[in-house]
């Protein structure tokens, strides 16, 4: 047991969005139950969350022109930052077209592991 408690906690960030003010609050994918997960998945992976990205009114699919996504996105190239911690896939992104699947190559060369809900990716 005492090992576990020593194991150092990988430095982590999350990410919520909802694409309207009113979804801000609605219980079924509002803010407030996206960190519920978000919590929980840190908890259960051994994760220490460092920074919260809080998103409103921008769309799945508009999720690439996003300054604070292009931002967070920077700061993986740090290297403080080991993984991106959303409740759902698509709280980061909903593809349209295969070009907005760039918006991963990030977690690819800086190999950061994009955790969701019951699965952490690993693309590199």
């Amino acid at each position: 047991m005492e090992e576990l408690e020593n194991k150092a906690k990988q430095p982590v960030m999350a990410l919520v969005r909802v694409s309207t003010e009113e979804q801000a609050n609605d219980e079924r994918s509002g803010l407030d139950r996206q960190m519920l997960s978000i919590h929980r998945i840190c908890e259960d992976r051994n994760l220490n969350l460092i920074d919260t990205v809080k998103i409103k009114d921008v769309s799945g699919t508009e999720t690439h022109h996003c300054p604070e996504i292009t931002a967070m996105l920077a700061r993986l190239q740090y290297g403080d930052i080991k993984g991106i911690v959303v409740a759902d896939f698509d709280r980061l992104m909903r593809p349209e077209e295969f070009t907005h699947l760039a918006l991963l190559d990030i977690f690819v060369r800086t190999k950061t592991i994009l955790h969701v809900s019951q699965m952490a990716l690993d693309l590199s």
